[in-house]
Protein backbone atom coordinates (compact mmCIF):
# COMPACT_ATOMS: atom_id res chain seq x y z
CA UNK A 1 0.00 0.00 0.00
CA UNK A 2 1.77 3.24 -1.14
CA UNK A 3 2.05 6.09 1.28
CA UNK A 4 0.86 9.65 0.28
CA UNK A 5 0.84 13.10 1.77
CA UNK A 6 -0.83 16.42 0.71
CA UNK A 7 0.49 19.89 1.41
CA UNK A 8 -1.25 23.18 0.56
CA UNK A 9 0.78 26.33 -0.33
CA UNK A 10 0.20 29.80 -1.99
CA UNK A 11 2.17 30.89 -5.11
CA UNK A 12 2.46 34.66 -5.52
CA UNK A 13 3.38 35.90 -9.07
CA UNK A 14 5.03 39.30 -8.94
CA UNK A 15 4.52 41.53 -12.07
CA UNK A 16 7.78 42.60 -13.66
CA UNK A 17 7.54 45.74 -15.84
CA UNK A 18 9.30 44.95 -19.12
CA UNK A 19 10.35 47.95 -21.19
CA UNK A 20 8.65 48.55 -24.57
CA UNK A 21 10.60 47.93 -27.76
CA UNK A 22 10.61 49.78 -31.08
CA UNK A 23 9.48 47.81 -34.12
CA UNK A 24 9.62 48.29 -37.85
CA UNK A 25 12.45 50.42 -39.23
CA UNK A 26 13.29 51.62 -35.69
CA UNK A 27 13.79 48.11 -34.31
CA UNK A 28 17.17 47.14 -32.86
CA UNK A 29 19.79 48.92 -30.80
CA UNK A 30 21.77 50.60 -33.56
CA UNK A 31 20.94 54.17 -34.63
CA UNK A 32 18.54 54.41 -37.54
CA UNK A 33 20.27 56.09 -40.47
CA UNK A 34 18.48 57.57 -43.48
CA UNK A 35 19.19 60.15 -46.21
CA UNK A 36 16.90 62.67 -47.88
CA UNK A 37 17.38 65.56 -50.30
CA UNK A 38 16.65 69.17 -49.49
CA UNK A 39 12.98 70.11 -49.90
CA UNK A 40 11.90 66.47 -50.16
CA UNK A 41 9.59 65.07 -47.45
CA UNK A 42 10.84 62.25 -45.21
CA UNK A 43 8.34 60.07 -43.35
CA UNK A 44 9.37 57.51 -40.70
CA UNK A 45 6.78 55.16 -39.20
CA UNK A 46 7.16 55.28 -35.39
CA UNK A 47 5.93 51.94 -34.00
CA UNK A 48 6.63 49.97 -30.81
CA UNK A 49 5.24 47.10 -28.75
CA UNK A 50 4.91 46.61 -24.98
CA UNK A 51 5.13 42.96 -23.74
CA UNK A 52 2.84 43.79 -20.83
CA UNK A 53 0.25 45.38 -23.07
CA UNK A 54 0.66 48.79 -21.44
CA UNK A 55 -0.48 51.88 -23.31
CA UNK A 56 2.44 53.58 -25.09
CA UNK A 57 3.21 57.19 -25.83
CA UNK A 58 5.89 58.72 -28.06
CA UNK A 59 7.97 61.89 -27.96
CA UNK A 60 11.13 63.27 -29.55
CA UNK A 61 14.07 65.42 -28.47
CA UNK A 62 16.51 67.46 -30.53
CA UNK A 63 14.28 67.62 -33.59
CA UNK A 64 15.65 69.90 -36.33
CA UNK A 65 13.61 72.71 -37.76
CA UNK A 66 10.79 71.50 -40.08
CA UNK A 67 10.58 68.09 -38.30
CA UNK A 68 7.66 66.93 -36.14
CA UNK A 69 5.82 63.91 -34.80
CA UNK A 70 2.45 63.46 -36.47
CA UNK A 71 -0.27 61.90 -34.27
CA UNK A 72 -3.15 62.47 -36.70
CA UNK A 73 -3.41 58.72 -37.37
CA UNK A 74 -3.69 57.78 -33.70
CA UNK A 75 -1.17 56.22 -31.30
CA UNK A 76 -0.87 53.15 -33.52
CA UNK A 77 0.06 55.21 -36.60
CA UNK A 78 2.52 57.84 -35.40
CA UNK A 79 4.88 59.28 -38.02
CA UNK A 80 7.96 61.46 -37.93
CA UNK A 81 7.74 63.96 -40.80
CA UNK A 82 10.78 66.00 -41.82
CA UNK A 83 10.89 68.27 -44.91
CA UNK A 84 14.29 69.97 -44.83
CA UNK A 85 14.60 73.38 -46.40
CA UNK A 86 17.19 74.33 -48.99
CA UNK A 87 19.46 75.58 -46.20
CA UNK A 88 19.45 72.39 -44.08
CA UNK A 89 21.95 70.17 -45.88
CA UNK A 90 24.19 68.13 -43.55
CA UNK A 91 23.83 65.63 -40.68
CA UNK A 92 20.93 65.89 -38.23
CA UNK A 93 20.83 63.73 -35.04
CA UNK A 94 17.81 63.45 -32.76
CA UNK A 95 16.09 60.93 -30.49
CA UNK A 96 12.63 59.35 -30.56
CA UNK A 97 11.34 58.11 -27.20
CA UNK A 98 8.65 55.58 -26.30
CA UNK A 99 7.32 54.98 -22.76
CA UNK A 100 4.76 52.68 -21.14
CA UNK A 101 4.39 55.05 -18.21
CA UNK A 102 7.33 53.77 -16.17
CA UNK A 103 10.09 52.75 -18.54
CA UNK A 104 11.45 54.88 -21.37
CA UNK A 105 13.30 53.59 -24.43
CA UNK A 106 15.28 55.93 -26.68
CA UNK A 107 16.10 55.49 -30.38
CA UNK A 108 18.79 57.59 -32.04
CA UNK A 109 17.93 58.74 -35.58
CA UNK A 110 20.56 60.02 -38.01
CA UNK A 111 19.30 61.95 -41.07
CA UNK A 112 21.71 63.08 -43.76
CA UNK A 113 20.21 65.92 -45.82
CA UNK A 114 21.79 66.01 -49.25
CA UNK A 115 22.40 69.37 -50.86
CA UNK A 116 20.22 70.22 -53.88
CA UNK A 117 21.71 72.59 -56.40
CA UNK A 118 18.94 74.97 -57.32
CA UNK A 119 19.26 76.54 -60.78
CA UNK A 120 19.80 80.26 -61.25
CA UNK A 121 16.78 82.42 -61.89
CA UNK A 122 16.33 84.84 -64.77
CA UNK A 123 13.46 87.27 -64.17
CA UNK A 124 11.03 88.27 -66.92
CA UNK A 125 12.40 90.97 -69.21
CA UNK A 126 10.15 93.41 -71.02
CA UNK A 127 10.20 93.47 -74.79
CA UNK A 128 12.23 96.30 -76.28
CA UNK A 129 12.23 98.54 -79.34
CA UNK A 130 15.17 100.17 -81.14
CA UNK A 131 15.69 102.16 -84.31
CA UNK A 132 18.27 100.62 -86.63
CA UNK A 133 21.73 102.08 -86.18
CA UNK A 134 21.38 102.40 -82.42
CA UNK A 135 22.64 100.15 -79.66
CA UNK A 136 20.25 98.68 -77.14
CA UNK A 137 21.67 97.35 -73.90
CA UNK A 138 20.32 96.13 -70.58
CA UNK A 139 21.43 94.01 -67.66
CA UNK A 140 20.00 90.52 -67.24
CA UNK A 141 19.43 90.58 -63.47
CA UNK A 142 19.81 86.86 -62.86
CA UNK A 143 20.30 85.48 -59.34
CA UNK A 144 21.31 82.15 -57.81
CA UNK A 145 19.35 81.07 -54.71
CA UNK A 146 22.31 79.03 -53.44
CA UNK A 147 24.77 81.89 -53.84
CA UNK A 148 26.71 80.08 -56.58
CA UNK A 149 28.52 82.02 -59.27
CA UNK A 150 26.82 81.87 -62.68
CA UNK A 151 27.08 83.02 -66.28
CA UNK A 152 24.34 84.45 -68.50
CA UNK A 153 23.92 83.27 -72.10
CA UNK A 154 21.81 84.40 -75.05
CA UNK A 155 20.84 83.03 -78.44
CA UNK A 156 18.78 84.54 -81.21
CA UNK A 157 15.74 82.82 -82.64
CA UNK A 158 17.43 83.67 -85.93
CA UNK A 159 21.03 82.44 -85.49
CA UNK A 160 22.88 85.19 -87.37
CA UNK A 161 21.88 87.73 -84.71
CA UNK A 162 24.24 86.08 -82.20
CA UNK A 163 26.87 84.83 -84.64
CA UNK A 164 29.75 86.49 -86.45
CA UNK A 165 32.81 88.45 -85.29
CA UNK A 166 31.62 90.49 -83.59
CA UNK A 167 28.00 89.27 -83.51
CA UNK A 168 25.24 91.92 -83.55
CA UNK A 169 24.01 90.68 -80.15
CA UNK A 170 26.11 89.30 -77.29
CA UNK A 171 26.60 89.19 -73.52
CA UNK A 172 29.44 91.13 -71.98
CA UNK A 173 30.65 91.63 -68.39
CA UNK A 174 28.84 88.48 -67.31
CA UNK A 175 25.24 89.66 -67.60
CA UNK A 176 24.99 92.76 -69.81
CA UNK A 177 23.16 92.23 -73.10
CA UNK A 178 24.29 94.40 -76.00
CA UNK A 179 22.56 94.52 -79.38
CA UNK A 180 24.31 96.73 -81.94
CA UNK A 181 21.79 97.05 -84.76
CA UNK A 182 24.40 98.78 -86.92
CA UNK A 183 25.97 95.32 -87.39
CA UNK A 184 22.79 93.88 -88.94
CA UNK A 185 23.35 93.50 -92.72
CA UNK A 186 21.54 96.30 -94.54
CA UNK A 187 20.93 94.24 -97.67
CA UNK A 188 19.04 91.54 -95.77
CA UNK A 189 15.57 91.86 -94.32
CA UNK A 190 15.79 91.75 -90.54
CA UNK A 191 14.31 88.51 -89.32
CA UNK A 192 12.39 88.16 -86.10
CA UNK A 193 14.65 89.59 -83.39
CA UNK A 194 13.61 87.24 -80.62
CA UNK A 195 16.29 86.40 -78.06
CA UNK A 196 16.48 83.69 -75.43
CA UNK A 197 18.27 84.27 -72.14
CA UNK A 198 19.35 81.69 -69.56
CA UNK A 199 21.95 81.30 -66.83
CA UNK A 200 24.24 78.41 -65.82
CA UNK A 201 25.81 78.22 -62.36
CA UNK A 202 29.23 76.89 -61.41
CA UNK A 203 27.74 73.43 -60.80
CA UNK A 204 26.17 73.33 -64.30
CA UNK A 205 22.60 73.85 -63.18
CA UNK A 206 20.63 75.63 -65.92
CA UNK A 207 17.86 78.16 -65.36
CA UNK A 208 14.56 78.40 -67.19
CA UNK A 209 14.69 80.28 -70.48
CA UNK A 210 13.31 83.80 -70.80
CA UNK A 211 12.23 85.10 -74.21
CA UNK A 212 12.58 88.75 -75.18
CA UNK A 213 11.48 90.31 -78.44
CA UNK A 214 13.33 93.34 -79.70
CA UNK A 215 11.59 95.26 -82.45
CA UNK A 216 14.06 96.77 -84.87
CA UNK A 217 12.76 99.67 -86.94
CA UNK A 218 14.36 100.19 -90.36
CA UNK A 219 13.12 103.24 -92.26
CA UNK A 220 13.74 105.08 -95.52
CA UNK A 221 12.14 107.75 -97.67
CA UNK A 222 12.01 108.78 -101.30
CA UNK A 223 11.07 111.97 -103.02
CA UNK A 224 8.98 111.17 -106.09
CA UNK A 225 9.59 113.93 -108.60
CA UNK A 226 7.53 114.55 -111.71
CA UNK A 227 6.00 111.07 -111.96
CA UNK A 228 4.41 110.97 -115.39
CA UNK A 229 1.97 108.42 -116.73
CA UNK A 230 3.25 104.88 -116.78
CA UNK A 231 4.46 102.30 -114.30
CA UNK A 232 7.25 103.10 -111.84
CA UNK A 233 8.83 100.36 -109.71
CA UNK A 234 10.15 102.25 -106.69
CA UNK A 235 12.16 99.25 -105.56
CA UNK A 236 14.38 99.64 -108.62
CA UNK A 237 15.70 103.03 -107.52
CA UNK A 238 19.04 103.28 -105.80
CA UNK A 239 17.70 105.34 -102.90
CA UNK A 240 15.13 102.79 -101.71
CA UNK A 241 16.52 99.94 -99.62
CA UNK A 242 13.48 97.74 -100.13
CA UNK A 243 15.49 94.48 -100.47
CA UNK A 244 16.48 94.88 -96.83
CA UNK A 245 13.00 95.92 -95.80
CA UNK A 246 10.56 93.46 -97.37
CA UNK A 247 8.47 96.26 -98.84
CA UNK A 248 7.99 97.35 -102.44
CA UNK A 249 5.56 99.78 -104.02
CA UNK A 250 4.29 100.13 -107.58
CA UNK A 251 2.85 103.53 -108.44
CA UNK A 252 0.71 103.59 -111.56
CA UNK A 253 -0.08 107.13 -112.61
CA UNK A 254 -3.00 107.40 -115.01
CA UNK A 255 -4.25 110.69 -113.62
CA UNK A 256 -3.28 112.64 -116.72
CA UNK A 257 -1.07 114.89 -114.59
CA UNK A 258 2.48 114.70 -113.33
CA UNK A 259 2.61 114.01 -109.61
CA UNK A 260 5.34 114.61 -107.03
CA UNK A 261 5.72 114.07 -103.35
CA UNK A 262 7.56 112.23 -100.57
CA UNK A 263 7.09 108.55 -99.71
CA UNK A 264 8.09 107.59 -96.17
CA UNK A 265 8.12 103.95 -95.16
CA UNK A 266 9.61 101.59 -92.62
CA UNK A 267 9.60 97.98 -91.48
CA UNK A 268 9.48 96.82 -87.90
CA UNK A 269 10.68 93.29 -87.16
CA UNK A 270 8.89 92.94 -83.87
CA UNK A 271 5.67 93.72 -82.10
CA UNK A 272 6.26 96.53 -79.66
CA UNK A 273 4.01 99.43 -78.78
CA UNK A 274 4.06 101.93 -80.46
CA UNK A 275 5.24 101.62 -84.06
CA UNK A 276 8.26 103.92 -83.93
CA UNK A 277 8.62 105.86 -87.13
CA UNK A 278 4.94 105.89 -88.03
CA UNK A 279 3.28 109.17 -88.81
CA UNK A 280 0.42 110.35 -86.63
CA UNK A 281 -1.92 112.07 -89.04
CA UNK A 282 -3.36 115.48 -88.33
CA UNK A 283 -6.47 115.16 -86.22
CA UNK A 284 -5.61 111.70 -84.93
CA UNK A 285 -5.08 110.93 -81.27
CA UNK A 286 -1.43 110.48 -80.32
CA UNK A 287 -1.86 107.01 -78.94
CA UNK A 288 -0.02 103.76 -79.50
CA UNK A 289 -1.21 102.14 -82.68
CA UNK A 290 0.09 98.65 -82.13
CA UNK A 291 1.04 96.37 -79.30
CA UNK A 292 1.95 92.74 -78.96
CA UNK A 293 -1.00 90.40 -79.03
CA UNK A 294 -4.59 90.66 -80.14
CA UNK A 295 -6.21 93.60 -81.95
CA UNK A 296 -9.74 94.52 -82.89
CA UNK A 297 -10.44 95.16 -86.55
CA UNK A 298 -13.38 96.05 -88.76
CA UNK A 299 -14.43 94.64 -92.11
CA UNK A 300 -17.27 94.90 -94.60
CA UNK A 301 -16.98 98.70 -94.70
CA UNK A 302 -16.81 98.87 -90.93
CA UNK A 303 -20.08 97.03 -90.36
CA UNK A 304 -18.58 94.13 -88.41
CA UNK A 305 -15.82 93.78 -85.84
CA UNK A 306 -13.61 90.85 -84.93
CA UNK A 307 -10.04 90.28 -83.73
CA UNK A 308 -6.72 89.19 -85.18
CA UNK A 309 -3.38 88.10 -83.79
CA UNK A 310 -0.64 90.00 -85.58
CA UNK A 311 2.58 88.44 -86.79
CA UNK A 312 5.95 89.64 -85.48
CA UNK A 313 6.36 92.19 -88.24
CA UNK A 314 4.80 95.47 -89.27
CA UNK A 315 5.22 98.05 -91.98
CA UNK A 316 4.61 101.77 -92.13
CA UNK A 317 3.83 103.70 -95.29
CA UNK A 318 2.96 107.35 -95.68
CA UNK A 319 1.43 108.31 -99.02
CA UNK A 320 -0.58 111.26 -97.71
CA UNK A 321 1.28 113.50 -100.17
CA UNK A 322 -0.64 111.68 -102.90
CA UNK A 323 -4.07 112.04 -101.33
CA UNK A 324 -6.87 113.52 -103.43
CA UNK A 325 -7.01 116.41 -100.92
CA UNK A 326 -5.79 117.14 -97.42
CA UNK A 327 -7.26 114.51 -95.12
CA UNK A 328 -9.00 112.69 -97.99
CA UNK A 329 -9.47 108.92 -97.72
CA UNK A 330 -8.55 108.31 -101.37
CA UNK A 331 -5.53 108.80 -103.59
CA UNK A 332 -5.35 111.23 -106.50
CA UNK A 333 -7.90 109.99 -109.06
CA UNK A 334 -6.08 107.81 -111.57
CA UNK A 335 -3.14 107.09 -109.26
CA UNK A 336 -2.82 103.46 -108.19
CA UNK A 337 -0.55 102.00 -105.54
CA UNK A 338 0.19 98.29 -105.21
CA UNK A 339 2.14 97.26 -102.12
CA UNK A 340 4.00 93.97 -101.65
CA UNK A 341 5.26 92.90 -98.23
CA UNK A 342 7.44 89.91 -97.33
CA UNK A 343 7.40 88.14 -94.00
CA UNK A 344 9.22 85.15 -92.50
CA UNK A 345 7.96 81.85 -91.18
CA UNK A 346 9.44 82.80 -87.79
CA UNK A 347 7.07 85.77 -87.67
CA UNK A 348 3.95 83.63 -87.53
CA UNK A 349 1.94 83.47 -84.29
CA UNK A 350 1.96 79.69 -83.95
CA UNK A 351 1.27 79.92 -80.21
CA UNK A 352 -2.40 80.81 -80.71
CA UNK A 353 -5.02 78.02 -80.61
CA UNK A 354 -6.01 76.35 -83.89
CA UNK A 355 -3.57 78.43 -85.93
CA UNK A 356 -3.44 77.77 -89.65
CA UNK A 357 -1.82 79.92 -92.33
CA UNK A 358 -5.12 79.91 -94.21
CA UNK A 359 -6.36 82.35 -91.55
CA UNK A 360 -3.77 85.00 -92.51
CA UNK A 361 -5.09 88.30 -93.82
CA UNK A 362 -3.64 91.78 -94.41
CA UNK A 363 -4.66 94.61 -92.09
CA UNK A 364 -4.20 98.36 -92.39
CA UNK A 365 -4.29 100.87 -89.55
CA UNK A 366 -6.42 103.95 -90.20
CA UNK A 367 -4.45 106.73 -88.53
CA UNK A 368 -7.45 109.07 -88.41
CA UNK A 369 -10.11 106.60 -87.28
CA UNK A 370 -7.72 104.82 -84.92
CA UNK A 371 -8.83 101.33 -86.03
CA UNK A 372 -7.41 98.33 -87.83
CA UNK A 373 -9.23 97.35 -91.02
CA UNK A 374 -9.08 94.04 -92.89
CA UNK A 375 -8.16 94.92 -96.48
CA UNK A 376 -10.56 93.56 -99.10
CA UNK A 377 -8.09 93.78 -101.99
CA UNK A 378 -5.33 91.81 -100.26
CA UNK A 379 -3.96 88.38 -101.05
CA UNK A 380 -1.54 86.27 -99.01
CA UNK A 381 0.68 83.65 -100.63
CA UNK A 382 1.54 81.37 -97.72
CA UNK A 383 3.91 79.29 -99.87
CA UNK A 384 6.25 82.24 -100.49
CA UNK A 385 5.28 84.35 -97.44
CA UNK A 386 4.31 87.29 -99.63
CA UNK A 387 1.25 89.52 -99.23
CA UNK A 388 0.00 91.99 -101.84
CA UNK A 389 -2.65 94.67 -101.55
CA UNK A 390 -3.98 97.76 -103.28
CA UNK A 391 -3.47 100.92 -101.28
CA UNK A 392 -6.54 103.09 -101.79
CA UNK A 393 -6.74 105.05 -98.53
CA UNK A 394 -3.67 107.20 -97.74
CA UNK A 395 -4.85 107.43 -94.13
CA UNK A 396 -3.78 103.80 -93.70
CA UNK A 397 -0.30 104.37 -92.30
CA UNK A 398 0.58 100.97 -90.78
CA UNK A 399 0.18 97.47 -92.14
CA UNK A 400 0.68 93.95 -90.91
CA UNK A 401 -0.31 90.38 -91.60
CA UNK A 402 -2.36 88.64 -88.94
CA UNK A 403 -4.26 85.48 -88.15
CA UNK A 404 -7.96 86.11 -87.79
CA UNK A 405 -9.36 84.94 -84.47
CA UNK A 406 -12.84 83.52 -84.36
CA UNK A 407 -14.30 85.35 -81.37
CA UNK A 408 -17.95 84.85 -82.30
CA UNK A 409 -19.52 81.53 -81.34
CA UNK A 410 -22.28 80.05 -83.53
CA UNK A 411 -25.82 80.99 -82.53
CA UNK A 412 -28.46 78.25 -82.78
CA UNK A 413 -32.08 79.40 -83.20
CA UNK A 414 -35.43 78.25 -84.53
CA UNK A 415 -34.96 74.48 -84.22
CA UNK A 416 -37.98 72.66 -85.67
CA UNK A 417 -39.03 69.10 -86.50
CA UNK A 418 -41.33 68.39 -89.44
CA UNK A 419 -43.18 65.18 -90.26
CA UNK A 420 -45.95 65.04 -92.84
CA UNK A 421 -48.21 68.06 -92.39
CA UNK A 422 -47.13 68.66 -88.81
CA UNK A 423 -44.27 70.89 -87.60
CA UNK A 424 -43.25 71.58 -84.01
CA UNK A 425 -40.74 74.02 -82.57
CA UNK A 426 -38.29 72.54 -80.09
CA UNK A 427 -39.00 73.95 -76.64
CA UNK A 428 -38.31 71.07 -74.26
CA UNK A 429 -40.80 68.20 -74.33
CA UNK A 430 -42.92 68.48 -77.46
CA UNK A 431 -45.61 66.36 -79.10
CA UNK A 432 -45.61 65.46 -82.78
CA UNK A 433 -48.64 63.69 -84.25
CA UNK A 434 -46.92 61.47 -86.79
CA UNK A 435 -45.71 57.86 -86.63
CA UNK A 436 -44.51 57.44 -90.21
CA UNK A 437 -40.81 57.45 -89.17
CA UNK A 438 -39.50 60.20 -91.47
CA UNK A 439 -38.53 63.33 -89.56
CA UNK A 440 -36.85 66.44 -90.92
CA UNK A 441 -34.86 68.62 -88.52
CA UNK A 442 -34.41 72.27 -89.51
CA UNK A 443 -32.31 74.81 -87.59
CA UNK A 444 -30.92 78.30 -88.15
CA UNK A 445 -27.23 78.74 -87.24
CA UNK A 446 -25.65 82.16 -87.60
CA UNK A 447 -21.89 82.69 -87.31
CA UNK A 448 -19.11 85.01 -88.42
CA UNK A 449 -18.69 83.45 -91.85
CA UNK A 450 -15.97 85.91 -92.83
CA UNK A 451 -13.58 84.45 -90.29
CA UNK A 452 -14.89 80.96 -89.67
CA UNK A 453 -16.46 77.88 -91.22
CA UNK A 454 -19.49 76.43 -89.50
CA UNK A 455 -20.49 72.78 -89.34
CA UNK A 456 -23.42 71.23 -87.51
CA UNK A 457 -24.58 67.82 -86.34
CA UNK A 458 -27.69 66.44 -84.74
CA UNK A 459 -27.52 63.71 -82.12
CA UNK A 460 -30.71 61.71 -81.62
CA UNK A 461 -31.83 58.57 -79.80
CA UNK A 462 -35.08 56.65 -80.37
CA UNK A 463 -36.52 55.25 -77.17
CA UNK A 464 -33.82 53.73 -74.96
CA UNK A 465 -31.24 53.58 -77.76
CA UNK A 466 -27.88 55.38 -77.55
CA UNK A 467 -27.38 58.67 -79.38
CA UNK A 468 -26.69 58.51 -83.12
CA UNK A 469 -25.12 61.45 -84.94
CA UNK A 470 -26.00 62.82 -88.35
CA UNK A 471 -24.41 65.76 -90.18
CA UNK A 472 -26.67 68.72 -90.91
CA UNK A 473 -26.42 70.05 -94.46
CA UNK A 474 -26.51 73.74 -95.31
CA UNK A 475 -29.71 74.48 -97.20
CA UNK A 476 -29.50 78.26 -97.13
CA UNK A 477 -27.33 81.11 -95.79
CA UNK A 478 -28.07 80.12 -92.19
CA UNK A 479 -30.37 77.10 -92.61
CA UNK A 480 -29.18 73.58 -91.83
CA UNK A 481 -31.35 70.50 -92.38
CA UNK A 482 -31.27 66.72 -92.18
CA UNK A 483 -33.92 64.02 -92.61
CA UNK A 484 -33.75 60.80 -90.60
CA UNK A 485 -35.55 57.59 -91.47
CA UNK A 486 -36.67 55.33 -88.61
CA UNK A 487 -39.60 53.41 -90.11
CA UNK A 488 -43.05 53.22 -88.56
CA UNK A 489 -42.89 53.88 -84.83
CA UNK A 490 -45.29 53.04 -82.02
CA UNK A 491 -47.47 55.69 -80.46
CA UNK A 492 -45.76 57.05 -77.35
CA UNK A 493 -42.24 56.63 -78.72
CA UNK A 494 -39.86 59.35 -77.47
CA UNK A 495 -36.99 60.74 -79.56
CA UNK A 496 -34.28 62.54 -77.57
CA UNK A 497 -32.11 64.94 -79.55
CA UNK A 498 -29.78 67.93 -79.46
CA UNK A 499 -27.84 70.01 -82.00
CA UNK A 500 -24.09 70.72 -82.03
CA UNK A 501 -22.75 73.71 -84.02
CA UNK A 502 -18.98 74.01 -84.52
CA UNK A 503 -16.54 76.51 -85.95
CA UNK A 504 -12.74 76.67 -85.67
CA UNK A 505 -12.72 77.71 -82.03
CA UNK A 506 -16.19 77.17 -80.59
CA UNK A 507 -18.58 74.30 -79.94
CA UNK A 508 -22.16 75.24 -79.06
CA UNK A 509 -25.10 72.95 -78.28
CA UNK A 510 -28.85 73.44 -78.18
CA UNK A 511 -30.05 72.96 -75.58
CA UNK A 512 -27.14 74.10 -73.43
CA UNK A 513 -25.61 71.39 -71.33
CA UNK A 514 -26.02 68.63 -73.94
CA UNK A 515 -25.68 65.68 -73.93
CA UNK A 516 -26.82 65.74 -70.30
CA UNK A 517 -29.65 68.01 -71.44
CA UNK A 518 -31.70 67.34 -74.56
CA UNK A 519 -35.04 67.94 -76.28
CA UNK A 520 -37.73 65.27 -76.22
CA UNK A 521 -40.16 64.59 -79.02
CA UNK A 522 -43.20 62.47 -78.03
CA UNK A 523 -44.71 60.75 -81.07
CA UNK A 524 -48.48 60.16 -81.01
CA UNK A 525 -51.09 59.07 -83.50
CA UNK A 526 -53.36 61.90 -84.61
CA UNK A 527 -56.96 61.03 -83.74
CA UNK A 528 -58.40 64.49 -83.59
CA UNK A 529 -61.46 65.81 -85.43
CA UNK A 530 -60.89 68.79 -87.79
CA UNK A 531 -62.24 71.88 -86.04
CA UNK A 532 -62.13 70.42 -82.51
CA UNK A 533 -59.77 73.14 -81.32
CA UNK A 534 -60.47 72.66 -77.60
CA UNK A 535 -60.13 68.86 -77.89
CA UNK A 536 -63.50 67.93 -76.30
CA UNK A 537 -64.53 65.59 -79.17
CA UNK A 538 -67.09 67.98 -80.66
CA UNK A 539 -67.04 71.11 -82.83
CA UNK A 540 -68.97 74.11 -81.58
CA UNK A 541 -68.78 77.84 -80.88
CA UNK A 542 -66.30 77.23 -78.07
CA UNK A 543 -63.80 75.94 -80.63
CA UNK A 544 -64.16 79.25 -82.46
CA UNK A 545 -63.42 81.13 -79.22
CA UNK A 546 -60.40 78.88 -78.55
CA UNK A 547 -59.04 79.48 -82.06
CA UNK A 548 -59.39 83.24 -81.64
CA UNK A 549 -57.28 82.97 -78.48
CA UNK A 550 -54.60 81.15 -80.47
CA UNK A 551 -54.67 83.72 -83.25
CA UNK A 552 -54.57 86.51 -80.65
CA UNK A 553 -51.44 85.08 -79.07
CA UNK A 554 -52.84 84.26 -75.63
CA UNK A 555 -52.76 80.50 -76.30
CA UNK A 556 -49.97 78.58 -78.01
CA UNK A 557 -50.85 77.03 -81.41
CA UNK A 558 -50.88 73.26 -81.65
CA UNK A 559 -52.05 70.36 -83.72
CA UNK A 560 -55.72 70.96 -82.81
CA UNK A 561 -55.63 74.63 -83.87
CA UNK A 562 -54.33 73.59 -87.31
CA UNK A 563 -57.84 73.11 -88.68
CA UNK A 564 -56.81 72.87 -92.35
CA UNK A 565 -53.94 70.51 -91.42
CA UNK A 566 -51.20 72.38 -93.27
CA UNK A 567 -48.66 72.45 -90.46
CA UNK A 568 -49.42 75.96 -89.20
CA UNK A 569 -52.14 78.04 -87.56
CA UNK A 570 -53.27 81.18 -89.40
CA UNK A 571 -56.35 83.05 -90.68
CA UNK A 572 -57.11 80.21 -93.12
CA UNK A 573 -57.75 77.91 -90.16
CA UNK A 574 -60.38 80.42 -88.99
CA UNK A 575 -62.03 80.38 -92.41
CA UNK A 576 -61.98 76.56 -92.45
CA UNK A 577 -63.54 76.40 -88.98
CA UNK A 578 -66.29 78.80 -90.03
CA UNK A 579 -67.08 76.53 -92.96
CA UNK A 580 -67.32 73.52 -90.63
CA UNK A 581 -69.60 75.39 -88.22
CA UNK A 582 -71.78 76.56 -91.13
CA UNK A 583 -72.13 72.95 -92.27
Amino acid sequence: QPLSSNTEFTLKVIDVDVAPAFTGVLAGTEPYEVAVKENEPLEIAVTAVDPGGDRLSFSATGLPQNARLDYSGGVSNVKLIFTPSFTQSGLHLFDILVTDGSKVVTKRVSVTVEDVNRPPRVPPIEDQSVIEGNIITFAVEATDPDGDSFEVFTAGRVPFLTEGVPPPARIRDGNVFVFDTDLVPEEEQIKSAVFLFWAVDARDSVSDTVQVEIAVVRSDSLQVTDLSSGLVQLAATTTLTTPGMGLSINLDNNSGNTVSGPVDYFEKSGFINPLSGSTILAGADEKPVKSKGVYNFTYLAGELTSQFYGIRRGWGLDLTAFAAAAGADSLIPGLGATVTINYFQEDLPTEIPNFTEERLKVFGYDGLAGTWVMLDSASVDTATNVATFKLTNPNFIDYTVGAVLDVVAPLITDLKVKAGNFTVSSTGVDTLYNLEGTYEFRVNITDDEIVSNTDAKIFYAVGAESFTEEALSRSGPNLFTVAIEEGTLASGTVIRYYVLAMDEMNNVTSPQGAPDSYYELVLLEYTGQPGDVDGNAKVDIFDLLELLKVLGGSVQPGVFSDVDVNGKTDIFDLLELLKILAG
